[in-house]
């Protein structure tokens, strides 16, 4: 097992100067391991390649490519690759709240765009088509003057604004939490879960090498999280098992014990428990799942 550091600071400020409301930014790595952190903005999210999980708020999940997310601030979240990841590129628009003021809002035509950050407070993932028309709107950002950076930021709120299949990232019951200095705790328990899902992990052992108590550990998770650390790990391995589903050939026992899982029958539950249906009702349920050559039913 390795040894566990101290993170560093979790809070970001991502504006290198006063005057700037919003920002466009783009990163590509081999490996992604975006500590669990929030800031005062809001983000607007593309990912272009993905491999891996996003953990927003209490919400974990595969990354999916030509993913698009609306993070309202102080929204904690997290971006963690596996060792074998191919690739993640994102790009992404961080926007004070100040450049969205009560009067701007308040404008004929911008009733949508009101509603929009109303709903965002638990975050929203957008539809697929959405997603292509903003990737389009990015792909020549760079090119553009800060007025008609700003004019395509607004365009871009429109098209958000009118997808109606906008779904919430987190859970109805989720309150973001304020800020209690134990994102540096999270980060690391995230870190840990996502290298070793597929071993024994034993939450007792964790709490140990994190330096704290094990009744205290659990509480930190429930506070911050809004889960317990059971129902995580359960989310990451049925998220790493979807993952195989979907890209590989293996028999669903295989990935059973791969994800970490030591038997099929407490597999199948956790699956249904999380996805709301079997894991070969999942594999069916791909586009191509039933004539996929090589693809294995159990």
């Amino acid at each position: 097992m390795p040894s566990f550091k101290p993170a560093k600071a979790q809070y970001e400020k991502e504006y290198q100067s006063v005057e700037s409301s919003f920002h466009y930014g783009h990163r590509e790595v081999r490996r992604c391991n975006r500590q669990y952190h929030f800031h005062a903005e809001y983000e607007i999210i593309l990912f272009l390649e993905a491999d891996g999980w996003s953990v927003i708020g209490n919400a974990i999940s595969p990354l999916q490519r030509d993913e698009l997310l609306l993070l309202p601030p102080h929204l904690s979240h997290g971006w963690y690759s596996p060792p074998t990841s191919r690739r993640v590129s994102a790009s992404f628009l961080q926007f004070l709240p100040a450049i969205l003021g009560e009067r701007f809002l308040g404008l004929p035509g911008m009733s949508a765009v009101k509603q929009l950050i109303k709903r965002s407070g638990r975050g929203l993932i957008f539809s697929r088509a959405t997603a292509l028309h903003v990737k389009g709107l990015l792909a020549s950002w760079t090119h553009r003057d800060a007025g008609m950076q700003l004019l395509g930021l607004l365009e871009i709120l429109l098209e958000l604004s009118r997808d109606r299949t906008a779904k919430p990232i987190c859970n109805l019951d989720f309150r973001t939490p304020s800020p209690t200095g134990h994102e540096a705790e999270l980060n690391e328990m995230y870190e840990h879960l996502n290298a070793h899902y597929g071993e024994p992990v034993r939450q007792a052992k964790l709490a140990k090498n994190l330096r704290l108590h094990p009744s205290a550990f659990s509480r930190l998770v429930k506070r911050g999280t809004g889960k317990r650390f059971v129902d995580i790990l359960n989310e990451i391995r049925i998220g790493q098992a979807c993952r195989l589903l979907m890209e590989s050939d293996k028999m669903i026992s295989e990935i059973c014990y791969a994800c970490g899982y030591e038997n099929l029958s407490h597999f199948n539950r956790q699956f249904r428990r999380i996805k709301k249906q079997s894991p070969g009702e999942f594999r069916q349920s791909l586009p191509q799942g039933p004539s996929m050559p090589g693809k294995k039913a159990s």
